[in-house]
């Protein structure tokens, strides 16, 4: 079983130098600009995805009640 790493308790924020506060999972969060310090870092790295393409033009207006009649 893995073990699991202790932070040590963060006084300040390191971006705006406020408080942090000692959440779940033992991460902690900035009470004034809420940068997120995270206690176990995630295994691999996130994949930014590319944005969606519409495939046509976007439709306006209130959505009909019986889309199926139409």
């Amino acid at each position: 079983m893995p073990e699991k790493k202790n932070l040590p308790p963060l006084a300040r924020c390191s971006r705006c130098r406020g408080p942090m506060y000692k959440g779940y999972d033992d991460d902690y969060t900035c009470l004034f600009c809420g940068e997120y310090v995270f206690a176990n870092l995630p295994r691999e790295p996130r994949v930014e995805r590319p944005p969606v393409v519409q495939q046509g033009p976007r439709k306006r207006g209130r959505p009909r009640k019986n889309p199926v009649a139409a």
